[in-house]
């Protein structure tokens, strides 16, 4: 996988109780709970924007310029046609993008907000320093693992990408607009987040013959590992899972 990839706190229980149910009743013909929560998200004046995105950049990008609001998508719902997880429909991708931002991945004040690893040779540097041993490897590669059984129940109308058997990508291929590409769940982010608390600041040094880094880029991996701890503390404090997303034009 190369691009820019980011770790966001996510709410999977609503996602998976409330989110995803509306677009499987809207697709049954049944658009009520859609309609609801994109009212409420008007009524709230919630961002139509992802909360961790790339700060202006993003908004003044012809992707988004060109990209329907709220009222519009609301408008879409009144007459959907035939939409289907697993086929196109940019309007359902979009709907299916915003909702996530708006009522699953809620950033927290306190967060830098710096944590994204833009090229293979960070995301490699970021592998041998937060999952350096293999408890580690094994937690971090629980976001591209086979959903459990459990999992599975709860996601259970939406197409496995046989690569990214977690991604949450229903209408295939966000492309421009960002992909969430795997989540872990309430559960396994407290394991997670035991983990990188019990690691933090602990682990073998990285500047080693065979394993050649800067010392500016340890000190920066270890200031994305305090980001990174802010978001698992606040994702852990609300009973909330976490996301892998691939951001914008990256995938």
């Amino acid at each position: 996988m190369s691009g820019t990839l980011g770790y966001w706190p996510f709410d999977y229980n609503r996602y998976t109780r409330d989110v995803l149910p509306a677009f499987v009743q809207m697709m049954q013909g049944d658009a009520r709970h859609m309609q609801a929560l994109i009212v409420q998200a008007k009524i709230g004046r919630l961002p139509l924007f992802m909360p961790w995105g790339r700060p202006a950049l993003a908004i003044y990008n012809p992707v988004y310029l060109s990209a329907p609001d709220w009222s519009e998508l609301e408008e879409q719902t009144r007459e959907p046609g035939e939409i289907r997880f697993g086929f196109d429909c940019r309007w359902a991708m979009l709907l299916h993008l915003r909702l996530i931002y708006t009522f699953c991945c809620t950033k927290p004040i306190e967060s830098t907000g710096i944590f994204k690893l833009g090229d293979d040779e960070s995301l490699a540097n970021w592998k041998r320093f937060a999952a350096y041993n293999e408890e580690g490897r094994r937690l971090w590669d629980l976001f591209y693992t086979t959903p459990t059984a459990a999992i599975c129940q709860d996601i259970l109308y939406l197409p496995l990408d046989k690569d990214y058997p977690r991604a949450l990508d229903p209408f295939v291929d966000c492309g421009m607009h960002g992909t969430p590409m795997g989540f872990i769940t309430p559960k396994e982010t407290q394991i997670l987040h035991m983990y990188m608390q019990k690691h933090a600041h602990g682990r073998p040094s990285l500047l080693s013959p065979a394993q050649p880094v800067e010392i500016q880029q340890v000190e920066h991996l270890r200031e994305q590992e305090d980001d990174l701890l802010t978001r698992l503390d606040y994702a852990v404090a609300h009973a909330w899972g976490m996301l892998m997303y691939i951001y914008p034009g990256d995938r």
